[in-house]
């Protein structure tokens, strides 16, 4: 677990806080916790929203990488739900790297590991999923370049609530302690690892397209964006996402 910790911790602040694996207690208050259901959800009074925010942090945590400790300065509570599929996804691929395999997919809740070229020797196509609130559909397709890489992508179009006519996102900005409100509607990232990619692409569907954007080419990060523009969607390519579109 330390490990996954130093990583969170790594992308929080190099997101300046957009990813925060602290955020549950806001995340619970807007009704997307694990056990809140979202029909007859209200919106929270902006003190339940402070008190919420004084629980949040991931600087309330002090971690001894030697020790294997993990001590809380301020009672938080550590949810890792955001970064935990990649990082299942990159164990899977490890064994099977000790293994010796030189080729695999390994797919958990559409975090990606790939590995090598398909049995007839083609590069593996996996596909970006169009950010439609039901019916799923291709809006992408990419390849790994016959290359070792991970995938995770995170989006507001399915979890999410409407009142009076005011749509509520699941992506919840811990910095302001409220779901977000811009034109993103998913982020795709392409790294080493399936935890980073995860993590990262929570971090950038908080920080909105453009922030995203700028913080993906300061860093050399492969991102696929998709935003809102009317009825129709647009995207926004990173340089270092761009080599694996230009194979299809």
């Amino acid at each position: 677990m330390i490990d996954v910790l130093l990583l969170a911790g790594a992308v929080f602040s190099s997101t300046s806080g957009a990813f925060d694996p602290t955020v549950a207690p806001l995340v619970n208050l807007w009704g997307f916790g694990p056990e809140v259901s979202l029909t007859g959800v209200s919106v929270p009074h902006s003190r339940e929203v402070d008190e919420a925010r004084a629980r949040v942090g991931f600087e309330h945590l002090l971690i001894d990488e030697a020790r294997s400790e993990v001590v809380k300065t301020r009672n938080v509570m550590i949810d890792l739900s955001a970064i935990a599929k990649g990082y299942a996804v990159d164990q899977i691929g490890g064994l099977l790297d000790e293994w010796g395999s030189g080729s695999y997919f390994v797919e958990i809740g559409g975090e990606l590991k790939i590995k090598g070229v398909k049995a007839d020797g083609s590069s593996w196509v996996p596909a970006i999923e169009a950010p439609l609130d039901q019916a799923s559909q291709v809006y992408e397709i990419f390849s790994n370049l016959g290359q070792s890489i991970a995938v995770a992508g995170s989006g507001d179009y399915r979890n999410y609530f409407e009142v009076d006519g005011v749509r509520y996102s699941h992506e919840i900005d811990p910095r302001t302690g409220r779901p977000v409100r811009h034109h993103l509607a998913a982020a795709y990232v392409i790294a080493d690892s399936a935890a980073l990619a995860d993590a990262l692409a929570t971090a950038y569907m908080v920080m909105g397209e453009e922030s995203a954007y700028v913080h993906a080419e300061q860093l050399g990060i492969a991102v696929f964006l998709i935003t809102r523009e009317g009825d129709a969607f647009a995207e926004r390519v990173s340089s270092a996402f761009t080599p694996y579109l230009e194979e299809q």
